[in-house]
């Protein structure tokens, strides 16, 4: 017998078998008549019975090779089974994620957007009140004398702005917004009624 390893396009190795020639007059087989009817035959003959044997062996070993390389590409294709099974539950896996992402993402520009909508209504109600502070402005006679009075001590910290607005340099609503960053409540006060 002899082995030869081959490789074929998968790199796999095989074992070539190589045929035994058996000759006619290699062995004799002898016929027995049996008691009972039946007939035996026997080989008497060393170098058959080895060529025989070691035709087995060679046919053994090809079937465990052929079974091997069945039973190798079987567990290979398992494992890329495997691999692709685990490769798909991570893909679920990332995908719920980035369902759950992109659910964040919405609920914060939902919220951004709510944040605007406030932040636009409290930036409204700050130009109601400037236009409120000055309609009461328009109707008092002596403004400054008023504001001098009402405001007591606060009223050095807007004096300055004051000034401008009376020579024009900001518009009397600008003043208002100034006094209001100021003052707060306290310049609110001498022109509507303030609820703390």
């Amino acid at each position: 017998m002899e082995n030869q390893k081959g490789t074929g396009s998968t790199g796999e190795d095989s074992e070539k078998l190589e045929p035994i020639e058996f000759k006619k007059n290699d062995f004799t087989i002898f016929m027995e008549e049996m008691s009972d009817g039946f007939q035996r035959f026997h080989v008497k003959s060393g170098e058959v019975f080895k060529k025989f044997i070691t035709s087995m062996r060679n046919a053994l070993k090809y079937f465990r090779f052929k079974f091997f390389n069945i039973f190798r590409d079987k567990s290979i294709e398992e494992e890329q089974y495997e691999i692709s099974r685990e490769l798909y539950r991570q893909n679920k896996k990332l995908k719920r994620q980035l369902q759950e992402i992109e659910k964040s993402v919405d609920k914060t520009q939902n919220l951004a957007s709510r944040i605007k909508e406030d932040t636009e209504t409290i930036m409204l109600d700050i130009k109601i009140v400037v236009f409120m502070v000055e309609s009461q402005m328009e109707k008092i006679e002596n403004l400054e004398d008023y504001m001098m009075g009402s405001l007591g001590s606060d009223w050095n910290q807007i004096k300055n702005n004051w000034s401008m607005y009376k020579e024009g340099e900001i518009t009397r609503s600008d003043f208002v917004k100034v006094a209001l960053r100021k003052l707060g409540k306290n310049f609110l006060g001498i022109f509507v009624n303030v609820v703390s």
